[in-house]
């Protein structure tokens, strides 16, 4: 692979970091990965959903991201309910993405109507 693809790789990482659509969509239609991530673990579509960016979470989707990923044993959407975010749990849900339960905040009504008794 060559330093040019990294680089895009992560151009793209850091335009969605930065909620930079047009970037993002240069960085992609240029070719560079979707799926990719830092040297963290982080993917643009954990960025995007952890900033409640749902317009780049459905771009991101429908450019082939996939919502499936995790991060350190979470789902997409379980940083969405850790977030609080309705209209990202719904979308998730849609997709047919579970949760792990690991992270629940206490005061989230999302979650705690999912908690177990």
């Amino acid at each position: 692979m060559s330093l040019f693809w990294l680089r895009l790789d992560q151009i793209c990482v850091q335009s969605v970091l930065a909620q930079n659509q047009t970037l993002t969509r240069l960085s992609i239609a240029l070719g560079a990965d979707v799926n990719g991530r830092d040297s963290y673990g982080g993917f643009p579509l954990l960025f995007a959903t952890v900033r409640n960016n749902r317009s780049l979470v459905e771009y991101l989707v429908a450019s082939g991201a996939d919502p499936y990923q995790n991060a350190e044993g979470q789902t997409l959407l379980d940083y969405a309910c850790q977030i609080c975010s309705v209209d990202l749990v719904d979308y998730y849900q849609s997709l047919g993405v579970s949760r792990t339960k690991m992270l629940v905040p206490s005061d989230c009504p999302i979650c705690e109507s999912e908690a177990d008794p």
